[in-house]
């Protein structure tokens, strides 16, 4: 690919494919390219909107005048060294956006090499994080407070692994046997339980302590002390994934355009139906009273994709019970701020049926296409999974290299 400029004259633009450059400009992604030397030669319009800055002052290494101080120097370090290496280089650091605020983004680079293996060209694009990143800190200080709360307590807070792993102990556990936490995490619980009672700690076939017990323990001065112990096991929710918008994606422009945006919500309730009737069933009542727990229905890709149709349309539409919306963050705050919660899904599946009655007759074979999207999810979902683990190890190889 030659290298592009943004200019408004066209100059050095392949004639040959007049549209590429509009289309790279007109994405809302972050664009940019390398020479195989590092020189970053190219910026997109859009990359150019985010910082305010014309093209002129990014080329080179000038991009860098953009970058926080404090991570100039670890993303220049890590550029050079994939440019030595020829790996993706992958790397979080703060941006300069064109109002002046400082924003995380992932910067990810990839290089496209010859018939000899060579690199001819590097291709990155970048990705605002900054609300991922606020997250994070904002779930590390809960885990903080959180310690801190459970250190204060005077009863014993242990949690436990499946495994039996040792996690965490609060205060009060480590002061009582005179350890450390990575003393305790690495003993054997079993040589400070008093030998008559270590039978009442075992765990049964499911793979869990009693729920209750009483025990004597062995202080850190050697005394037994008896204790009331009791287990609150946490397990975790599985749940069943409709994707609701890529079915209404599917039959854009295919179908009236009264049917469009009702195909997704129709299966829902189809599902929905289908949810309850098992739940109701006595097959189900009958594993239910020996403890089985259900699944919950997920409806996932619950943003609206169609900009003429409203944008809490799968948010209304989809309330019910025993189920989870993953809406997007856009679609909870249209939801907040003019959303009303109306009535929930109806176990029977409402007019579910009528409707897919209708798109049948206008050719949609609903069977078929139900095969298509989970083919194509399922294909998405493993290309998703490679990409993370290669980010993964990548930042684990470059861990080991720093330290």
């Amino acid at each position: 690919m030659a290298p592009m400029a943004t200019s408004g004259d066209g100059a050095g633009r392949p004639v040959q494919a007049p549209d590429l450059q509009l289309v790279i400009d007109s994405t809302p992604g972050l664009i940019h390219t390398s020479r195989p030397d590092g020189y970053l030669d190219f910026f997109n319009q859009t990359w150019l909107r985010y910082i305010g800055r014309p093209l002129e002052d990014l080329l080179g290494w000038k991009w860098t005048a953009v970058i926080h101080p404090n991570d100039v120097e670890g993303i220049v370090e890590t550029w050079r060294a994939s440019l030595a290496s020829g790996e993706p280089f992958v790397y979080e650091a703060r941006v300069r956006r064109a109002d002046g605020e400082y924003r995380w983004m992932l910067h990810h680079k990839v290089a496209l090499r010859d018939e000899r293996g060579e690199i001819i060209k590097w291709y990155g694009s970048s990705i605002d994080i900054e609300d991922r990143r606020q997250a994070e800190e904002k779930i590390r200080e809960q885990e903080t407070e959180l310690r801190q709360v459970l250190d204060l307590a005077p009863q014993h807070v242990a949690v436990i692994g499946p495994g039996q792993e040792r996690i965490f102990a609060n205060r009060a556990v480590l002061n009582y046997f005179g350890l450390r936490l990575e003393e305790w995490q690495s003993r054997d619980t079993e040589t400070r339980v008093h030998p008559d009672d270590v039978e009442r700690l075992a765990w049964g076939p499911q793979g869990g302590p009693p729920d209750q017990y009483e025990a004597r323990f062995r202080r850190y001065d050697g005394k037994y002390h008896w204790f009331l112990v009791r287990n609150n096991p946490l397990r975790d929710e599985q749940v069943a994934s409709v994707f609701i918008s890529r079915w209404d994606t599917a039959v854009a422009g295919k179908v009236p355009s009264q049917f469009q945006n009702q195909l997704g919500i129709a299966i829902a309730k189809r599902t929905f139906k289908a949810y309850r009737d098992l739940l109701n069933s006595d097959r189900w009542q009958r594993i239910n009273n020996f403890g089985a727990r259900p699944q919950r229905l997920l409806w996932a890709s619950t943003g609206t994709k169609d900009p003429k149709a409203s944008d809490i349309l799968y948010v209304k539409a989809l309330a019910a019970p025993f189920s989870v919306n993953t809406m997007p963050e856009a679609a909870l705050k249209a939801f907040g701020d003019h959303g009303e919660v109306g009535g929930s899904l109806r176990a029977d599946g409402g007019d579910a049926e009528q409707v897919l009655a209708q798109f049948a007759k206008a050719g949609i074979d609903v069977d078929a296409l139900a095969a298509q999207l989970q083919d194509e999810g399922a294909k998405s979902f493993v290309k998703s999974w490679d990409e993370l683990m290669g980010v993964i190890d990548m930042k684990s190889a470059a861990l080991k290299k720093a330290s």
